[in-house]
């Protein structure tokens, strides 16, 4: 009898290390999925994103008494702060200062 016991308690025992065995690759594939499934997320959302931030600049060319603000407020894209966008501006074309000049061609992202 005390042989039947200890073959019982060993069964349980390989039950107990099997079932914690199947807990830990439940786990481990469900994080793995999680994990899978926001990866995709974030790339199809950088994709998007990145597909209608990819515009042509437009040439601008100043007239008489344009400033940056003018120009930025008709060109601004929706949601922009418009002192972002001018400073954008000056970054394209390299200006060191907000003056423009009759003709002088800009670039509008």
């Amino acid at each position: 009898m005390h042989l039947f016991y200890e073959v019982q308690s060993t069964s349980t025992v390989k039950q107990k290390r099997e079932i914690k065995r199947m807990s830990v690759l439940l786990i481990s594939l469900v994080f793995s999925a999680a994990f899978l499934l926001s990866t995709i997320y974030v790339v199809t959302s950088a994709v998007t994103v990145s597909a209608t931030d990819v515009s042509q600049p437009v040439t601008y060319v100043v007239g008489e008494r344009d400033t940056l603000w003018e120009i930025a407020a008709l060109h601004i894209p929706d949601q922009m702060d418009i002192r972002k966008y001018i400073e954008d501006i000056r970054r394209i074309n390299d200006l060191e200062s907000s003056t423009l000049m009759v003709g002088q061609r800009l670039l509008l992202p």
